[in-house]
């Protein structure tokens, strides 16, 4: 349970349907504070039973390295770990049918664990997310995503945590002023760089930060390695 939108909605149905359900929550330098505390406020709010886990994604190699396959590397080890401290549990996760058309290696660990992935299974999309998130009252429907910080380095750059630490105070800093859809991202050089939707144009921006307005704030790397 990774506090966005989707697991959120995921954590809220197994609750209002009763099922005998564990949240997860594997917090780390790979989130920020505001994110790790705002996905235990909301588990405590739904009455679930739920653990969280503190991990550490720069222990595996690949993740530390910068490798291209990083998402899957982590994903499977944060997924192995969860099935080992509960096993006989049929694990799911919140993936949804529009992540199955974009280039997520991490996909790749869940077929291999066997994670069920219900959203994906019914086809329903982030736009759908979005739908049933309003209609079950789930507050804040329209949560913008925010993957892990890992994303914000390029292929092949180790994610030092010194710079974690740094990217994560920038963006909890951000968050709290009322930005939404944006990235703080290392370029190859070292320095950070503000990637952000123009609906934010109005806002004004930490001094010293470079920022790009864009209305694709996800998966740069991504696009650029595909």
């Amino acid at each position: 349970m990774s506090g966005g939108l989707d697991s959120r909605l995921l954590s809220l149905i197994a609750a209002r349907i009763g099922m005998d359900a564990i949240c997860v929550h594997f917090t780390g330098p790979h989130l920020t504070p505001d994110e790790s505390a705002s996905a235990r406020q909301w588990l405590e709010t739904i009455g679930l039973p739920f653990v969280i886990l503190e991990t550490d994604p720069l222990a595996i190699p690949e993740v530390a390295a910068g490798s291209p396959e990083r998402c899957y590397h982590c994903k499977r080890h944060l997924f192995a770990t969860a099935a080992r401290l509960h096993p006989g549990r049929t694990l799911i996760d919140g993936t949804n049918a529009s992540d199955l058309t974009t280039h997520r290696p991490g996909l790749k660990a869940l077929r291999e664990l066997g994670i069920t992935s219900p959203f994906a299974a019914c086809a329903i999309t982030k736009d759908d997310i979005h739908t049933i998130a309003r209609a079950m009252n789930l507050p804040n429907p329209d949560q913008p995503a925010r993957p892990c910080l890992l994303t914000r380095f390029p292929y092949n750059i180790s994610p030092g945590r010194d710079t974690l630490r740094r990217l994560a105070a920038i963006e909890d800093s951000l968050a709290r002023d009322g930005w939404t859809d944006f990235r703080v991202r290392i370029r190859e050089d070292g320095t950070p760089q503000l990637h952000a939707n123009p609906i934010n144009a109005h806002r004004t921006a930490p001094s010293g930060l470079d920022i790009v307005w864009t209305t694709q704030v996800s998966g740069l790397w991504d696009r650029r390695q595909s």
